[in-house]
């Protein structure tokens, strides 16, 4: 999967109404307009609390043509994240690595150029094997990746040593309209509202009961009388159950004190029952939490909520809704919840991540979530250290792509494999990777069979050896069991 392009309005007079590609490491909060052979953009990153600070300076060259983008750090600033590449060298491994232009043309030796002994007039500039170059920039024309050479000129990332595979590009910043903590995005799309209908007194679970003949306390009763709270004669809780499950009297001395008479006095704990309705708060909308449910085990559980809408550009509170559970919202609000950024488990959507672009198998350039990269580092350095090379081939899926993987192997397109649908894949949420394993039986998945669960990555689906989940609670009591994939996956 390659999602390394977006569209970026860029904002200013000389912008209106046009969309320009924007390589997936920019956020345009600003665009300079005036003439020149580029428009200065200052890249930026969001901390903390939301205050932007410059990270890296870009030179973005106007179309037609590749995006540009220079990756060198601001002035005086030491920034928080940055392209891997940057103060790295690199070694030209190629007998022809030629020099491109800034439209990617080749370069030519022209006649007033001090040409190289053996070289003519019209001759490709090459960039000689073995030389040592600082990358500066790097551009993406289809799936071809480009660096610029400092004091050389473009050309193909293949070119270098080590062909730039696991070199980072940039990060992008997921968006929101808003982060405030009461505000929320519907991410179910069986959101239901929901009525409070009084308390309720479920079973515990794991099952549990009061031995028979035990002396107890009633500490407090239900508004119905059906069931109490109960205490040992020390004043421990045990609980609530049914009163019907206790006898008068009890040799215990203590004159208000019970004897359990059922033999499956089962506990029960209390907690309010909020009645689903027949009706959604649609997947999307925004909503505002007023109050979180504080008569529920565990409190929260349920939160009622207001809707809201869009008063002169501002969105402010509209009307409210009521009631629907807690796990239904996902934090803060998201315009798009199938944009760029959008992560989606199970069918819901469940928020957004910041987006690294690496360069992974066959030099080509995939995403990984902020959150997934770490993970991912460390189990590629282990491999390395042991003698692999250890390389991405898929990552992050949008909700796009998704859905065209699994389009196009429902309509058996050529190069199309066996996917889940859109808004199902591991993929989609920062879990799944695919790794450039080669097989069964092969000295990488050998490899990752005996280390990877120890690392957090384990196998979950049958079939492919290339996929592999981050899932540490799990690999930690795989990994415990000297197994290194989910029961039921094979081989």
């Amino acid at each position: 999967m390659t999602m390394v392009q977006r569209e970026t309005r860029l904002p200013g007079p000389a912008q209106a109404g046009q969309r320009r590609p924007s390589h997936s490491q920019l956020n345009l909060d600003e665009a300079p307009t005036a003439p020149g052979a580029g428009r200065i953009l200052g890249l930026q990153r969001l901390a903390g609390n939301r205050a932007v600070r410059p990270l890296l300076k870009a030179t973005v060259h106007p179309a037609p043509g590749p995006l540009i983008i220079r990756c060198q750090p601001a002035a005086g600033d030491t920034p928080a994240w940055q392209a891997s590449y940057i103060d790295k060298t690199f070694t030209i491994k190629d007998d022809d690595a030629r020099v491109r232009n800034d439209d990617l043309s080749v370069r030519q030796y022209q006649k007033d150029d001090d040409i190289p002994a053996g070289k003519k007039e019209g001759d490709s500039v090459v960039i000689p094997k073995d030389t040592a170059v600082r990358v500066t920039e790097t551009k993406l024309d289809g799936k071809t990746l480009y660096v610029r050479a400092a004091d050389y000129g473009w050309t193909a990332a293949a070119n270098l040593e080590g062909g730039f595979i696991n070199e980072t590009l940039g990060r992008s910043q997921a968006q929101f309209d808003s982060t405030d903590p009461r505000h929320k995005t519907v991410g179910d799309p069986k959101a239901n509202l929901r009525s409070y209908k009084g308390k309720t007194y479920p079973e515990t679970k794991p099952r549990q009961v009061i031995p028979k003949g035990t002396a107890v306390l009633v500490a407090d009763t239900s508004t119905d009388g059906k069931y109490v709270r109960v205490t040992a004669l020390d004043g421990k809780t045990l609980g609530w159950t049914a009163a019907s499950n206790l006898g008068p009297g009890s040799d215990a001395g203590q004159p208000e004190a019970k004897t359990v008479t059922d033999k499956s006095a089962r506990l029960r704990m209390e907690t309010a029952l909020y009645a689903v309705e027949n009706k959604k708060i649609p997947q999307g909308s925004y909503v505002i939490v007023k109050e979180e449910s504080q008569d529920t085990n565990p409190p929260g559980q349920y939160v009622k909520v207001a809707s809201v809408k869009k008063d002169a550009g501002k969105y402010v509170e509209d009307q409210l809704l009521g009631w629907t559970a807690a796990a239904n919202l996902v934090d803060n609000w998201t315009a798009d919840i199938k944009g760029a950024h959008a992560m989606w488990e199970g069918g819901k959507f469940s928020g957004q991540a910041d987006l690294i672009d690496i360069v992974g198998e066959e030099g080509r350039v995939f995403q990984v979530t902020a959150g997934q990269y770490d993970p991912f580092v460390r189990l590629r350095e282990a491999a390395a250290a042991d003698g692999h090379d250890l390389q991405i081939a898929s990552g992050f899926r949008t909700y796009a792509k998704q859905r065209e993987l699994y389009t196009g192997w429902q309509e058996g397109k050529p190069g199309y494999n066996k996917a889940a649908p859109a808004g199902y894949s591991d993929h989609q949420h920062g879990q799944a990777v695919d790794l450039n394993t080669g097989g069964f039986d092969t000295p990488v998945y050998n490899w990752l069979k005996e280390h990877a669960p120890a690392l957090g990555f384990i196998r979950t689906v049958s079939g492919e050896d290339w996929h592999w989940e981050y899932r540490p609670e799990k690999a930690a009591e795989l990994d415990a069991a000297g197994k290194f994939k989910l029961p039921g996956v094979s081989p």
